[in-house]
């Protein structure tokens, strides 16, 4: 029964009667913030929450913005009394928190509060503010009216239901209605008026306004409005539902306030004991009561409980002295600043001075109590009825129990004593029949103390059934009286309209006229008004005389009749002034209708129109659209001038031309309307669409030549501002601006690629360059899809540059400064390249490869189009001593990240020396050559100098070999050594390739650099024939010494490390000398030991035969040869 909605409407339509309708039928107080971070763009960017009870603490709920950096959120259960506090929250989301870095305002634990009741303690009658804060650590400025704005005042074109306002980009909010001026509503806009365009709607019924009047829903712009003030006025013209008219001055129009009297049935029920029983929980108790009233019209207990144990509150209770409980009071329902009928007060007390039980004050109240403030326990019966139309709501608020029946069917239920609860009903979804009458019932009880809650607000037209009514007698023909009786029944009760009537009586009424020539409805006393309106004397009738008006404009009045004792009690009577009898308007078609720009920037500036008659009176006003209804000219008297040679045609020229560059249509040709009031015709409206067709020609939006590298045809990229017939473009149909000077441009083929049209022109002795200008020839083929060529004057556009990437014309590698390491690469180009444009990754034999290379590593080379790219160390693996394998390149260019080019790397590094080993030769009966073995860093197939290497010793000064090849291998050379110069080879000498020599690869690749590559050579040790000489033996140790010589017998001798050992025996083994001396390689080549013919204690030996023991001991190679000899001293 509680809180019922529509369904079936489209979701737009939904979602503007869920968000505004509950703002009008609920209590509502409204909250204004400036984003307290809006210098924080990131906070800016996201959401700003309200926090509370009513909206909830984590996250809270989100609040609208208004622009300006203003949000707002409409609180609908709180009041201006509720001890409840709000904070506002912001988050900056990340990818895995929607809420992250989240803080709130006022700061937690900090030294202040947003209290509801505090910021309207000094104001309670307001119900919206505005917070501005200027120190998140101090509390804010609140202000009950609104900051500085553009105002925009709305009146709206429906009787029923609030106005809301839609900004395009931003979501619906409600308009505030003024109370002082009905009809009118008012938003104040904070943030820019540029590019500002709204709409707005009906909160009841969510109906469409804009441009095009009722229905429209498209944005209308403003953008434009605010020229003189802060403030405009949008109003149909004409009114009460014209197209809208914007203004920045108060056109001076009042909406009419209109009112509800209902007649309400009360009860006193002093000491009940249903009322202010304590066994009845404080809480809503639903199901209390059946669905379904009673055949007396009351409701039902449902069943026995703790509240409703003698269910007897809407039945009168009759005293000893024949008089009841009961009593009549009138409930005023307001027009709100909604445009819906509301009652509200939260001191619902209306028989506090039912104090007598009969008009005369003489019989008292027994359960009146003058000591007690309020009257607590009463019951309340409302008894109404209505005609349904679509789009009804009622909502109610109050305790205690309240129950709502229509036709009879419970469908608010908020029964039980309870503090204030709301009910709402939407009547479209009770299936009930549009235009028959329902009865409404509404059944309160006020059941406890202290305090009583009555709001109800509903765009329901209720009415108390009254007892009034009326008998018309016609006299003669257009003639008829109409006299007035009311029911009498029963009941004292003027306001029992329940009770079956027993008699009738004469009744004596108050007469009131209404119409649309009245503001507001004006009384009538006895006599004649306006010629056919008779009073009689007594109040209790009156004559209507159809032939005899005067003064009285044609159309539909009301006669309502109310009784002077209760305006509850009324009725009314219809009749309607004739109009004089007017000619038919002849409608007047548009025969042909056609937009034109007098302009090349494509901007609609007039319209043509034919019409199939002649113009007797020009249109009032006439409304232009372009491209769309979305974007209109409202153009009134000198924008619309008559053809003199021609009264069937007019030319319509706005104040302000459409927007550039808009040269068609979007969707239908409905793009117009002429409006007329002319009050000689029967039907004084008229209004003509317009088909108003494209006569505007296509622009060119923009130009782009692709970079061409070498001589050929041109390529340009051209866009519209609207579809061109393709094939037209073939031929003349371009007009190239060098200077100034045009020069037409041929276009030989086109394809399209989306809205891109890619012309191919003629290669031309003047072509296309960047910088120059281009247009569409107005003479030449260029149409758009209906014809339309280009504007004689339309304007050029600058051609722009789309450059292409370069294509790798070759590229090489080479080692600069010939260590054996390849750490340069050399890319020529098919045209300038700027280095710093360039990415390189680059892969060698082997899956060698580098990251990629940019504009650090990148120079230019000798020209424009070279870029060398510094590959030393680049590599992932290891590229010493390598200087040829395959080598790929893949470029990219960083103004064409998705465009790479690959090429392979050719090799132009020269080889160089990775290792050289030296291998002596051997004396025997036959010297054996030396060998050279020599390891490249790649093949080697080129030697044209016999000594293609220089070597370097320990001494300042290089030597050479003259060498004979004797095979090789892969990368391996092996050399005999056919000279040798002055210095022999030593262990770790230098050697290098000899830069004169013209050493090469295949590729013929030959290595000049005087700095090439240098090895240590190392010499393999020689395998030594040792032959030891004895001399003179005999000897005389007086004339000479004994010499005993070791020679390793090799060339190299000193690549043999080794040591000789000497002793010397007497003829018993007695051992009389020894020497020993070794032979490194920084040693003499041979040994020579000497015996001078003493023993180990220095005395000369004496003469005869001795034993030498000879030992020799190869250090590298760890032999040893022992060898005995006999020698002979003599003297």
């Amino acid at each position: 029964m509680l809180q019922k909605t529509r369904t079936g409407r489209s979701s737009i339509l939904s979602f503007v009667l869920l968000l505004i309708s509950s703002f009008c039928l609920q209590a509502e107080i409204i909250i204004h913030i400036q984003h307290p971070w809006a210098s924080d763009s990131a906070r800016l960017a996201n959401p700003l929450y309200i926090q509370s009870n009513e909206s909830g603490w984590y996250p809270g709920k989100k609040m609208i913005d208004e622009g300006g950096n203003w949000f707002t959120y409409t609180l609908r259960t709180m009041t201006q009394t509720t001890n409840d506090r709000i904070e506002f929250m912001s988050s900056i989301a990340t990818q895995y928190n929607q809420y992250d870095n989240r803080i709130e305002y006022p700061q937690e634990n900090g030294s202040f509060q947003l209290n509801i009741s505090r910021i309207f303690e000094s104001n309670q009658t307001a119900s919206e503010i505005w917070i501005t804060v200027t120190d998140l650590s101090e509390p804010p400025l609140i202000e009950f009216t609104p900051p500085p704005g553009k105002i925009i005042y709305f009146f709206k074109p429906w009787d029923m239901g609030g106005a809301g306002i839609w900004l395009e980009g931003f979501s619906p909010v409600k308009m505030r209605g003024l109370r002082q001026r009905c009809g009118w509503s008012r938003y104040t806009h904070y943030g820019s008026v540029e590019e500002l365009k709204v709409r707005f709607f009906n909160s009841n019924d969510s109906t469409w306004y804009s441009t095009a009047g009722l229905g429209d829903s498209s944005y209308m712009d403003l953008s434009g409005s605010f020229v003189s003030g802060d403030t405009v006025w949008v109003a149909p013209d004409p009114v009460p539902d014209g197209v809208p008219k914007i203004v920045e001055v108060d056109p001076g129009l009042t909406a009419n306030c209109g009112t509800i009297t209902l007649a309400a049935k009360l009860r006193d029920k002093g000491t009940h004991p249903d009322f202010g029983n304590d066994s009845c929980p404080i809480t809503l108790s639903q199901g209390l009561v059946e669905p379904t009233l009673s055949s007396n019209g009351k409701p039902v207990a449902a069943g026995p409980s703790k509240c409703t144990g003698q269910f007897d509150w809407f039945e009168p209770e009759i005293y000893e002295n024949g008089y009841t409980n009961e009593t009549c009071r009138n409930l005023e329902l307001f027009k709100n600043e909604d445009g819906l009928y509301e009652y509200d007060t939260n001191a619902f007390f209306p028989i506090d001075d039912f104090q007598y039980l009969d008009g005369e004050e003489t019989v008292p109240n027994p359960n009146y109590d003058l000591q007690v403030g309020h009257n607590y326990f009463f019951t309340m019966e409302l008894a109404c009825e209505f005609e349904y139309v679509k789009g009804q709501t009622f909502y109610f608020r109050g305790d205690d129990d309240v129950w709502v029946f229509i036709d009879s069917q419970l469908v608010v239920d908020i029964g039980g004593v309870h503090d204030a609860l709301e009910g709402e009903v939407d009547l479209d979804t009770l299936g009930l029949t549009e235009g028959q009458t329902y009865s409404f019932k509404l059944f309160f009880a006020e059941r406890h103390c202290c305090g009583s809650n009555f709001r109800l607000v509903t765009s329901i037209n209720l009415r108390t059934s009254s007892r009034l009514y009326f008998e018309g007698v016609p006299i003669s023909e257009g003639i008829t009286q109409y006299n007035m009786f009311e029911k009498i029944s029963g009941s004292n009760l003027s306001c029992d309209f329940s009770e079956v009537p027993t008699d009738t009586q004469k009744a004596v009424v108050e007469f009131f006229i209404e119409g649309e020539e009245f503001s507001e409805p004006m009384r009538l006393l006895a006599g004649n008004h306006y010629g056919g309106i008779t009073i009689s004397t007594d109040y209790s009738s009156f004559v209507l005389n159809e032939s005899a008006f005067q003064g009285l404009s044609p159309g539909d009045y009301v006669i309502r009749f109310y009784s002077p004792m209760n305006r509850a009690q009324n009725g009314s009577v219809s009749f309607t002034v004739p109009e004089i009898l007017k000619p038919p308007r002849v409608s007047n078609p548009l025969i042909h209708g056609a937009y034109y720009a007098d302009n090349g920037y494509g901007r609609v500036d007039r319209a043509e129109l034919y019409f199939q008659n002649d113009f007797t009176k020009m249109p009032d006003s006439i409304l232009l659209s372009w491209p769309s209804i979305l974007d209109s000219r409202m153009v009134y008297g000198g924008g619309i001038v008559l053809d003199s040679a021609d009264p069937k045609h007019i030319t319509v020229k706005p104040n302000e031309p459409f927007a550039q560059e808009v040269t068609t249509s979007h969707g239908s040709d409905k793009l117009g309307f002429s409006y007329s009031y002319d009050t000689s015709f029967a039907d004084p409206h008229e209004i003509v669409p317009l088909r108003i067709s494209d006569s505007v020609g296509p622009l060119i939006t923009g130009a782009v030549l692709v970079e061409r590298t070498g001589s050929g045809n041109d390529t340009l990229l051209l866009t519209f501002s609207e579809q061109v017939a393709r094939e037209s473009v073939v031929g003349s149909s371009l007009i190239l601006l060098k200077g100034g000077l045009p020069l037409e441009l041929s276009v030989l083929s086109y394809y399209s690629r989306l809205d891109t049209l890619i012309v191919i022109t003629a290669h031309q002795e003047i072509s296309p360059q960047y910088g120059d200008s281009i247009r569409i020839n107005p003479d030449g083929p260029l149409k758009d899809n209906i014809g339309n060529g280009g504007h004689r004057l339309n304007r050029p556009v600058s051609i722009l540059l789309r450059r292409t990437p370069a294509n790798i014309l070759h590229a090489f590698y080479r080692d600069l400064n010939a260590d054996g390491t390849i750490d340069e690469a050399v890319l020529s180009f098919d045209r300038p390249v700027d280095p710093a444009s360039v990415i390189a990754e680059f892969s060698f034999t082997g899956a060698n490869k580098t990251g990629e290379l940019g504009a650090a590593l990148m120079r230019r080379g000798e020209n424009e189009s070279i870029v060398k790219v510094n590959i030393a160390g680049a590599f992932t693996g290891n590229m010493e001593c390598l200087t040829s394998g395959l080598m790929y390149v893949n470029v990219r260019f960083t103004e064409f990240s998705d465009v790479s080019r690959t090429q392979a790397v050719s090799d132009s590094a020269a080889p160089v020396l990775k290792e050289a080993l030296y291998i002596p030769g051997l004396f025997e009966d036959v010297e054996k050559p030396d060998t050279l073995i020599v390891v490249f860093s790649e093949y080697v197939n080129r030697f044209n100098s016999p000594a293609p290497f220089i070597f370097r010793g320990n001494s300042a000064a290089p030597y050479k070999m003259t060498l004979e090849p004797l095979y090789e291998k892969d990368n391996r050379w092996v050399f005999t050594v056919n000279s040798a110069a002055s210095v022999f080879p030593s262990e770790k000498d230098s050697v290098w390739i000899d830069p004169s020599g013209e050493t090469g690869d295949t590729l013929n690749n030959i290595q000049r650099n005087e700095e090439n590559r240098r090895v240590l050579l190392q010499l393999r040790p020689a395998v030594a024939k040792f032959q030891i000489r004895l001399g003179p033996n005999p000897f005389n140790p007086y004339v000479k010494n004994l010499t005993i010589q070791v020679d390793p017998s090799v060339k190299t001798r000193g690549t043999v490390s080794f040591k000789a050992d000497v002793w010397v025996y007497d003829q018993i083994g007695n051992e009389i000398f020894k020497d020993s001396r070794k032979n490194e390689n920084s040693g003499p080549a041979i040994i020579n030991l000497s015996w001078d013919g003493r023993n180990v204690k220095g005395r000369m030996v004496g003469a005869g035969a001795y034993l030498c023991v000879v030992k020799v001991t190869d250090l590298k190679l760890k032999t040893v040869l022992m060898s005995e000899f006999v020698i002979g001293v003599v003297r």
